[in-house]
Protein backbone atom coordinates (compact mmCIF):
# COMPACT_ATOMS: atom_id res chain seq x y z
CA UNK A 1 0.00 0.00 0.00
CA UNK A 2 2.81 2.49 0.73
CA UNK A 3 4.36 1.60 -2.70
CA UNK A 4 0.90 2.49 -3.91
CA UNK A 5 0.79 5.77 -2.55
CA UNK A 6 4.34 6.78 -3.21
CA UNK A 7 3.39 6.02 -6.82
CA UNK A 8 0.57 7.94 -6.86
CA UNK A 9 2.55 11.02 -5.36
CA UNK A 10 5.11 10.46 -7.89
CA UNK A 11 2.76 11.02 -10.73
CA UNK A 12 0.77 13.56 -9.69
CA UNK A 13 4.04 15.95 -8.48
CA UNK A 14 5.38 14.54 -12.43
CA UNK A 15 1.74 16.59 -13.36
CA UNK A 16 1.91 19.70 -10.96
CA UNK A 17 5.29 19.82 -12.37
CA UNK A 18 4.14 19.29 -16.15
CA UNK A 19 1.29 22.03 -15.33
CA UNK A 20 3.30 24.85 -14.31
CA UNK A 21 5.87 24.52 -17.16
CA UNK A 22 3.13 25.05 -19.21
CA UNK A 23 1.84 27.96 -17.55
CA UNK A 24 5.02 29.42 -17.73
CA UNK A 25 5.54 29.88 -21.51
CA UNK A 26 2.13 30.09 -21.98
CA UNK A 27 2.96 33.57 -20.08
CA UNK A 28 4.54 34.65 -22.69
CA UNK A 29 2.17 34.20 -25.82
CA UNK A 30 0.00 37.53 -26.47
CA UNK A 31 -3.53 37.33 -25.79
CA UNK A 32 -6.41 35.34 -28.08
CA UNK A 33 -3.49 32.62 -29.52
CA UNK A 34 -4.36 29.98 -30.03
CA UNK A 35 -2.28 26.39 -30.34
CA UNK A 36 -2.12 25.19 -34.21
CA UNK A 37 0.40 22.48 -33.34
CA UNK A 38 3.37 21.15 -31.57
CA UNK A 39 6.34 18.67 -32.42
CA UNK A 40 8.90 17.58 -30.26
CA UNK A 41 12.56 17.56 -31.96
CA UNK A 42 15.87 17.17 -30.15
CA UNK A 43 14.90 18.12 -26.35
CA UNK A 44 12.59 20.86 -27.59
CA UNK A 45 8.70 21.68 -28.23
CA UNK A 46 7.92 23.47 -30.91
CA UNK A 47 4.49 24.86 -30.97
CA UNK A 48 2.36 27.06 -33.39
CA UNK A 49 -0.02 29.87 -32.58
CA UNK A 50 -2.58 31.57 -34.71
CA UNK A 51 -4.01 35.19 -33.37
CA UNK A 52 -7.16 35.71 -35.18
CA UNK A 53 -7.76 39.41 -33.99
CA UNK A 54 -4.37 40.53 -35.77
CA UNK A 55 -3.28 37.36 -38.34
CA UNK A 56 -0.01 36.81 -36.51
CA UNK A 57 1.32 33.61 -37.23
CA UNK A 58 3.78 32.29 -33.82
CA UNK A 59 6.13 29.86 -33.66
CA UNK A 60 7.37 29.15 -29.79
CA UNK A 61 10.01 26.78 -29.12
CA UNK A 62 10.45 25.48 -25.58
CA UNK A 63 12.74 22.97 -23.45
CA UNK A 64 10.74 19.70 -23.80
CA UNK A 65 11.80 19.21 -20.17
CA UNK A 66 11.56 21.82 -18.04
CA UNK A 67 9.13 24.32 -20.33
CA UNK A 68 11.73 27.40 -20.47
CA UNK A 69 11.17 29.39 -23.38
CA UNK A 70 13.79 29.33 -25.95
CA UNK A 71 12.78 31.54 -28.41
CA UNK A 72 9.30 33.22 -30.18
CA UNK A 73 8.42 34.16 -33.40
CA UNK A 74 6.06 36.05 -34.93
CA UNK A 75 4.69 37.38 -38.39
CA UNK A 76 1.14 38.39 -40.15
CA UNK A 77 0.14 37.72 -43.45
CA UNK A 78 -0.41 41.09 -43.88
CA UNK A 79 -0.09 44.95 -42.63
CA UNK A 80 -2.50 46.93 -42.03
CA UNK A 81 -2.75 50.40 -44.34
CA UNK A 82 -0.67 53.64 -43.73
CA UNK A 83 2.31 54.56 -42.41
CA UNK A 84 3.96 52.16 -39.58
CA UNK A 85 3.00 54.12 -35.95
CA UNK A 86 5.82 56.32 -34.14
CA UNK A 87 8.42 55.19 -32.07
CA UNK A 88 6.54 56.84 -29.74
CA UNK A 89 3.07 55.16 -30.06
CA UNK A 90 4.96 51.45 -30.75
CA UNK A 91 6.89 52.26 -27.00
CA UNK A 92 3.43 52.56 -25.36
CA UNK A 93 2.40 49.50 -26.62
CA UNK A 94 5.72 47.84 -25.62
CA UNK A 95 5.41 48.46 -22.04
CA UNK A 96 1.88 46.67 -21.84
CA UNK A 97 3.09 43.55 -24.03
CA UNK A 98 6.67 43.27 -22.36
CA UNK A 99 6.58 45.51 -19.04
CA UNK A 100 10.80 46.72 -18.36
CA UNK A 101 12.08 46.20 -21.73
CA UNK A 102 14.60 48.74 -22.69
CA UNK A 103 14.53 50.30 -26.59
CA UNK A 104 18.02 49.50 -27.74
CA UNK A 105 16.60 51.82 -31.07
CA UNK A 106 14.04 51.99 -33.33
CA UNK A 107 13.71 52.49 -37.01
CA UNK A 108 11.31 51.61 -40.46
CA UNK A 109 11.89 48.67 -41.52
CA UNK A 110 11.00 46.99 -45.57
CA UNK A 111 9.42 43.12 -45.31
CA UNK A 112 7.80 40.95 -47.52
CA UNK A 113 4.55 42.33 -46.31
CA UNK A 114 5.09 46.45 -46.31
CA UNK A 115 7.18 49.00 -44.13
CA UNK A 116 7.14 48.22 -40.66
CA UNK A 117 8.15 50.03 -37.62
CA UNK A 118 10.89 47.76 -35.49
CA UNK A 119 11.61 48.38 -32.12
CA UNK A 120 14.78 46.61 -30.98
CA UNK A 121 14.98 45.89 -27.62
CA UNK A 122 16.52 44.20 -24.30
CA UNK A 123 15.48 42.79 -21.18
CA UNK A 124 16.01 40.33 -17.87
CA UNK A 125 14.45 37.88 -20.25
CA UNK A 126 14.48 38.53 -23.52
CA UNK A 127 16.63 39.94 -26.79
CA UNK A 128 15.06 40.87 -30.11
CA UNK A 129 12.80 42.83 -32.08
CA UNK A 130 8.97 43.82 -32.29
CA UNK A 131 7.48 44.80 -35.29
CA UNK A 132 4.54 47.18 -35.90
CA UNK A 133 2.25 48.28 -38.69
CA UNK A 134 0.21 51.41 -37.97
CA UNK A 135 -2.32 50.16 -35.55
CA UNK A 136 -0.88 46.94 -33.68
CA UNK A 137 2.04 44.75 -33.64
CA UNK A 138 2.78 42.43 -36.64
CA UNK A 139 5.44 40.85 -35.80
CA UNK A 140 8.28 39.81 -33.32
CA UNK A 141 11.80 37.29 -32.94
CA UNK A 142 12.87 36.99 -29.63
CA UNK A 143 15.66 35.00 -27.85
CA UNK A 144 15.01 34.12 -24.62
CA UNK A 145 18.59 33.78 -22.45
CA UNK A 146 18.88 35.99 -19.83
CA UNK A 147 20.17 38.55 -21.24
CA UNK A 148 20.12 41.09 -18.78
CA UNK A 149 21.02 40.78 -14.71
CA UNK A 150 21.37 43.16 -11.79
CA UNK A 151 20.47 46.05 -14.05
CA UNK A 152 23.41 45.78 -17.11
CA UNK A 153 23.89 43.21 -19.71
CA UNK A 154 25.39 39.90 -19.07
CA UNK A 155 28.39 38.84 -21.41
CA UNK A 156 25.91 36.34 -23.26
CA UNK A 157 23.20 39.63 -23.32
CA UNK A 158 25.89 41.77 -25.00
CA UNK A 159 26.90 39.57 -27.44
CA UNK A 160 22.92 38.71 -28.03
CA UNK A 161 22.23 42.61 -28.52
CA UNK A 162 25.35 43.35 -31.02
CA UNK A 163 23.93 40.34 -32.93
CA UNK A 164 20.92 42.19 -32.92
CA UNK A 165 21.91 44.97 -33.92
CA UNK A 166 24.98 43.82 -36.77
CA UNK A 167 23.82 40.36 -37.25
CA UNK A 168 26.44 39.77 -40.13
CA UNK A 169 28.95 40.57 -37.92
CA UNK A 170 31.58 37.96 -36.17
CA UNK A 171 33.11 38.85 -32.92
CA UNK A 172 37.03 38.47 -32.35
CA UNK A 173 36.64 40.16 -28.96
CA UNK A 174 34.93 41.47 -26.15
CA UNK A 175 35.29 42.50 -22.14
CA UNK A 176 33.28 44.53 -19.80
CA UNK A 177 35.32 47.71 -18.75
CA UNK A 178 34.57 50.24 -16.19
CA UNK A 179 35.14 53.77 -18.15
CA UNK A 180 34.72 55.98 -14.77
CA UNK A 181 31.92 54.24 -13.45
CA UNK A 182 30.21 53.93 -17.10
CA UNK A 183 29.87 49.69 -17.79
CA UNK A 184 30.85 49.66 -21.15
CA UNK A 185 31.44 46.43 -23.17
CA UNK A 186 34.00 46.96 -25.48
CA UNK A 187 35.67 44.72 -28.33
CA UNK A 188 36.48 44.26 -32.23
CA UNK A 189 34.19 42.84 -34.69
CA UNK A 190 34.29 42.07 -38.50
CA UNK A 191 32.32 42.48 -41.01
CA UNK A 192 32.34 42.00 -44.72
CA UNK A 193 36.23 41.98 -44.08
CA UNK A 194 36.63 44.77 -42.57
CA UNK A 195 37.49 45.08 -38.74
CA UNK A 196 35.50 47.22 -36.67
CA UNK A 197 36.05 48.23 -32.92
CA UNK A 198 32.94 49.11 -30.57
CA UNK A 199 31.63 49.97 -27.57
CA UNK A 200 28.11 49.20 -26.17
CA UNK A 201 25.89 50.55 -22.90
CA UNK A 202 25.99 47.50 -20.48
CA UNK A 203 23.09 49.60 -19.20
CA UNK A 204 20.77 50.37 -22.08
CA UNK A 205 22.38 47.76 -24.85
CA UNK A 206 23.06 51.08 -27.09
CA UNK A 207 25.67 51.04 -29.61
CA UNK A 208 28.07 53.79 -28.11
CA UNK A 209 30.28 53.12 -30.78
CA UNK A 210 31.07 51.55 -34.22
CA UNK A 211 34.11 52.23 -36.32
CA UNK A 212 36.87 51.23 -38.45
CA UNK A 213 40.05 50.13 -36.72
Amino acid sequence: MKRILLLILSLMLAAACAASAETAFESWLPEGAAEVSQIDAGGLRILTYAISDTGEQLTLTVDAATGDVRMLYGMCAAAGEGAPMSADSAKTILETVYPGALVISSAEETTNIGTLRRLNIVSADLCGYVLFDSEKICGRDLDFTGCMKDGRLTMQGAISVLKLLRPEATISEIELDDDDGLLLYEGSAHLDGVEYEFELNAHTGKLLQWDRD
